[in-house]
């Protein structure tokens, strides 16, 4: 069997295998993955059924690392130095903003985690600290930091496996392959380059913020101009589909996954066609450096595509893929997930002890209920905007095991913060610190702008779904 041949059957069982692990629901005849759902969320399930209390302990473990990256970024701050190592700065280059949020996010975690060891903490002895008793059961309730504790215990184990075998898709060829495919419908649709189909699949099978960095050092580079690449980054830098796998499972969707993030991709698309023909943010057609570099030529046969796909695969560098999955956990680990604990737990504890987001949508419920979800309105509301904060908090509304929630109201509010595409938490910041020329007046604009254009489309889905009893209202 000659080399060829073998690269060829290299390139398809890495391409079906990556297809079957982050897009194929299937069960298992064992305790606790009986529900039919994708390879990564078994795996998630399994986990938390099987050793819970090691994994919490573990979970533990990186709280206090987190909060040793925290001391460090400080005291390089004070000292105004940077490691020689690119790894150990970006655990450690994080602004003040950032640091405060990991901080809160570790300190909630380790609190919530003690108590669901059997650790509470017991007030009774600790003086003048009683009266921080009230605050510590308002972030312990298992209605505010109980929740989101939950979440990130299901985020430490989708990363990990969404990271480990993401590669898988983005490293063996098959972005190019499918990005070469798909070329000349980019140009024709969105009005940029096609070579920019790799940034958006990026996107959709890694994460948002991929697509937005890549979009960014593309631009930088030449490849795009200011309007190309704000396009590109405002209309496809998605979370991507292992998130999608947790907020899924998280909404009892897990069973229609491909009808879920197929809907997210369609309504992307939808939005796409039109920024590329309206431009929101008064871009220009200039390139970042005038001595740009000319973009790779585009291949749109079949054959031109796979055989590109083919030679990616074949010369990649396997220990290099490790070790950068191997980075991106623990970076995720470190500066993404915190700040999930953190935003997500005062955003339910705002939530929970207080009228706000009530207040705020409360012109919408009576939108809602002339819609057709019902009951379900009260809770949907406040996850209309609120994703802007964090695009986790509208599903973490309408899962609430305490409400009878609509599976149509479920799958609208998912669908929608995923479709809003910015939030503070993560890819709102990202924006703000490209090259591109984003502001945050731009980035508010652009949550306020998917949101409305994302409404009417998915409404008409999620009736279609309904008329096929797909969904229920």
């Amino acid at each position: 069997m000659n080399k060829e041949i073998l690269n060829k059957i290299k390139f398809f069982s890495l391409l079906a295998f990556g297809i079957f692990a982050f897009l194929i629901p299937f069960s298992l005849p064992v305790p606790g993955l009986e529900k039919k759902t994708i390879l990564i969320s078994h795996f998630s399930s399994f986990i938390l059924t099987n050793f819970k209390t090691q994994f919490i302990i573990f979970t533990i473990i990186v709280q206090f690392l987190i909060l040793v990256t925290v001391i460090i970024a400080i005291y390089k701050r004070c000292k105004k130095f940077t490691f020689k190592n690119k790894f150990l700065n970006d655990l450690t280059e994080t602004g003040i903003p950032i640091n405060l949020m990991k901080i809160i996010g570790a300190v909630f975690f380790l609190l919530i985690a003690f108590n669901e060891l059997g650790f509470p903490i017991n007030f009774e002895h600790l003086g003048f600290l009683k009266q921080f008793k009230p605050a510590y059961e308002m972030i312990i309730n298992p209605d505010t930091g109980g929740t989101t504790f939950g979440l990130v215990l299901s985020l430490f184990l989708t990363f990990f496996i969404g990271n480990a075998l993401l590669p898988i898709i983005t490293d063996f060829g098959a972005v190019e392959f499918i990005g070469n495919l798909v070329s000349k419908f980019m140009t024709k649709l969105f009005k940029i380059p096609g070579y920019s189909a790799i940034d958006a699949i990026a996107s959709f099978v890694g994460d948002g913020t991929i697509g937005i960095l890549v979009t960014d050092k593309q631009y930088q580079k030449g490849y795009y101009t200011q309007r190309q690449a704000g396009i590109i980054a405002s209309s496809f830098s998605i979370v991507g589909i292992a998130f999608a796998t947790l907020v899924a499972e998280q909404l009892n969707l897990a069973n229609h996954f491909l009808i879920f993030y197929g809907t997210i991709i369609l309504i992307t698309l939808i939005i796409a066609f039109i920024f590329a023909r309206v431009n929101f943010f008064h871009f220009k057609d200039t390139y970042y450096d005038e001595n740009h570099v000319q973009p790779p030529a585009e291949n749109a046969t079949f054959s031109e595509a796979l055989a590109k796909g083919i030679n990616v695969c074949s010369h990649a560098n396997v220990k290099e893929i490790v070790l950068t999955a191997c980075r991106q956990i623990v970076l995720t680990y470190i500066v993404f997930v915190p700040t999930i604990m953190c935003v997500g737990t005062i955003g339910l504890i705002i939530a929970t002890y207080s009228n706000i987001f009530q207040i705020i949508s409360l012109p919408f419920v009576n939108i809602l209920e002339f819609f057709g979800f019902g009951e379900s309105s009260q809770a949907m509301a406040p996850g209309l905007f609120i994703g802007f904060v964090d695009m986790y908090l509208p599903t973490l509304f309408v899962s609430d095991p305490g409400l009878v929630i609509s599976s149509a109201a479920k799958f609208f509010i998912g669908v929608l913060s995923f479709c809003q595409l910015v939030f503070l938490s993560e890819t709102g910041m990202i924006f703000l610190n490209t090259k591109i020329g984003f502001k945050f007046f731009d980035i508010v604009k652009l949550f306020l702008i998917r949101t409305i254009l994302t409404i009417p489309i998915l409404l008409v889905i999620t009736y279609l779904l309904s008329y096929f009893s797909i969904l229920s209202f």
